[in-house]
């Protein structure tokens, strides 16, 4: 049985109405015990659930503005994945299959039915996992910058990669070049003060807890067949994106049948930093929200 945690650590059993904050500000304040883990995540807003899925270097803060923009038509869970956040689990081995389990975990324990799910990088390749796993739990998927089930990311950009690696290690001076690897050098040059998006990004986790991650994210998964994926879908895709390559995103879409295809002109990998209104706005008008 799933529990879950308030802000205050007092316990209620899951499956119950939930109690919305009135918005997502900071990191996650409460906690689901199930999968064997503690899932910190936190919900916002009213209407149909919509659970957001962050990426793989990132935790359940990059969803902040965009979740603030979606809840007052939804009901917005954000949560950390393992070795991400303020998420707890005993330090073992896991897989992108667990990840996706414990996404199944999350929303069966909320009581949620089945919930839209959002999954941006590499959250949309675990996205396509509980799709694949647990279709019962996904009414409508949507998946933006990412990649396929069955693909790995070292091996499909090693030179995004490597370019992103560089600029870590360059310190203050390599700030600038990564945030325009992850989103574009226009829009770096316009929002110079975007930088500060990584220089002031402290991690929530250990480097054991990274190093840790690192190996599950690069671990070969099980190919999945994409078009066992049954519920609507829609793919955006933002054509300047320099960590997924446009083109192998857009196969996604043409392997889930009846998929949607959308391009994002001008944006870069970090839809989500880069255009929240627009990310926001494409999500809105694929799911069945009610009106603004």
């Amino acid at each position: 049985m799933a529990h879950a945690l308030d802000a205050d650590g007092s316990t209620r059993r899951a499956g119950r109405r939930l109690r919305h904050a009135a918005a997502l500000t900071g990191p996650p304040m409460r906690r689901l015990v199930a999968n064997h883990i503690s899932t910190a995540y936190d919900i916002a807003g009213a209407g149909p659930p919509l659970v957001l899925i962050h990426g793989a270097e990132a935790d359940s803060r990059m969803f902040r503005t965009v979740a603030s923009m979606l809840s007052p038509r939804a009901t917005v869970i954000v949560y950390d994945q393992r070795d991400c956040g303020l998420t707890e689990h005993e330090a073992d081995a896991y897989t992108l299959l667990d990840l996706a389990d414990d996404a199944a975990a999350l929303i069966s324990g909320l009581g949620l039915g089945a919930a839209h799910v959002f999954g941006q990088s590499l959250g949309g390749l675990i996205a396509q996992l509980l799709a694949a796993r647990h279709p019962a739990c996904v009414e409508r998927l949507i998946l933006g910058g990412a990649m396929r089930a069955d693909a790995s990311l070292p091996d499909l950009n090693p030179t995004g990669m490597a370019a992103a690696a560089s600029y870590r290690a360059a310190g203050d001076a390599g700030l600038a070049p990564l945030a325009a690897l992850f989103t574009t050098a226009t829009f770096v040059a316009e929002n110079p003060g975007v930088v500060d998006v990584w220089r002031h990004a402290k991690p929530l986790t250990t480097p054991a807890q990274r190093a840790r991650r690192q190996t599950a994210i690069r671990r070969p998964i099980t190919k999945i067949a994409l078009a066992t994926i049954t519920c609507p879908t829609l793919v955006l895709v933002g054509d300047a994106d320099q960590i997924v390559p446009p083109a192998h995103t857009r196969t996604i879409a043409d392997d889930i049948p009846g998929a949607i295809c959308r391009t994002l002109p001008g944006i870069g990998h970090a839809s989500a930093l880069q255009a929240p209104d627009l990310l926001a706005r494409e999500i809105a008008q694929f799911l069945p929200f009610r009106p603004a």
